[in-house]
């Protein structure tokens, strides 16, 4: 996903060190827990829909090697559906979508290699033929003409809001979450209560936009990090954003930067409770809920196999993530600096490589 509101890149481009395509292991973790519940919702929709043709639409595709890889797994299951229920292979359309500003090319480049290795592991016949292109836009709004997708699907994604809640406040000169780049222990109700209604509104608006481009008896499955603790500024995984507020103000002190560009930033994400999503599906009703789960593991656990220390690892995917957003409000020099700071930080802090993260993954069938 992307920085809201612009169109630039949320996650890093490219292939370095500290890219996203290099740390997005977190993120495949989670598509892999929930995918016996999109294999279960892929042959649901084999079984439920007849014709030659299906198209599915990834949201918040991002780039790397999970954009293809879900693909993949995708199409497998469709292939495994059409034998089991005697279908012939259908076309499938696929759509990746992002904002404009993510790294689309790479997600190209691969695309030739992607079609190469399905048809040598499989053999052409019998295959689904796929066709994959890139949508650029907001997932926040309408992307496709209505009734044109058969299944959605979205994960690590629908967390990122589409704007800063208290970005309207701080252009009136009201800085109410001083010091902070998201919601802690010193913030405001406030504060709560402009995030908890930024999503809301937002994820309300994403479901409205995805039922009129649903086809009937279509599908969605969605995996969104979720809290578990009634209050935000409680939840165990904010700590790894609140040790990124002490490593800008550190650098403040140090005159790098200055106390009002902290004081104006903060974060455009939102953990919700899996109540609350559970709530706005019910509240938009186009949707009915098939499954819902929620998977919890902890952080070092899923960094067991970096390749480098797990500090360094937590370090490179929080900088993999939100590099883009960080350069845009602070500029370029900093972020050497601030991640150095950053990593010590987490060194120092040896609990937080155990903070629990929870991941909820929810099946939807659209209300004919």
């Amino acid at each position: 996903m992307e920085a809201p509101g612009c169109g630039l890149p949320l996650m890093k481009g490219g292939e370095a060190e500290t890219s996203y395509a290099r740390n997005s292991s977190v993120q495949r973790t989670f598509v892999e827990e929930a995918w016996p519940i999109t294999e279960e919702a892929v042959f649901k929709l084999i079984c439920g829909i007849n014709g030659d043709k299906l198209t599915l639409a990834d949201l918040g595709c991002s780039s790397g090697p999970n954009t293809l890889s879900i693909v993949a797994n995708v199409l497998d299951s469709v292939e495994e559906g059409r034998r089991r229920f005697g279908r012939t292979p259908p076309e499938v359309q696929v759509f990746l979508n992002d904002l404009p500003g993510n790294d689309f090319n790479t997600i190209f480049l691969s695309l030739q290699d992607f079609y190469e290795k399905r048809e040598a592991l499989k053999g052409a016949e019998g295959l689904c033929r796929c066709f994959v292109a890139g949508t650029a836009g907001s997932f926040h709004g309408r992307l496709f003409p209505s009734r044109s997708i058969h299944l959605f699907h979205s994960s690590s994604s629908l967390h990122w809001l589409s704007q800063d809640p208290l970005k309207t406040q701080a252009e009136r000169g009201m800085f109410l979450n001083k010091g902070n780049i998201y919601i802690s222990e010193e913030s405001l109700p406030s504060v709560v209560d402009a995030y908890t209604r930024q999503f809301q509104s937002d994820f309300s608006g994403f479901l409205k936009s995805r039922s009129v481009e649903i086809v009937a008896g279509g599908r969605m499955v969605l995996t969104i990090p979720v809290r578990t603790s009634l209050d935000p500024a409680q939840e165990e995984f904010i700590r790894i954003w609140n040790l990124l507020s002490q490593a800008l103000k550190d650098l403040v002190q140090e005159g790098h930067i200055k106390e009002e560009d902290v004081d104006t930033f903060n974060l455009p994400l939102y953990l919700p409770l899996a109540l609350e999503v559970e709530q706005e599906i019910h509240k938009e009703a186009s949707f009915s809920v098939e499954c819902l789960k929620v998977f919890e593991t902890r952080l070092n656990l899923l960094l067991e196999h970096a390749t480098v220390s797990i500090p360094q690892s937590i370090t490179n995917c929080v900088q993999a993530v939100l590099e883009p957003l960080l350069v845009r409000h602070f500029g370029s020099d900093i972020i050497e600096a601030l991640f150095s700071k950053y990593k010590k930080m987490i060194e120092e802090d040896r609990s937080i490589v155990k903070v629990k993260l929870s991941n909820l993954v929810v099946s939807l069938v659209y209300k004919v």
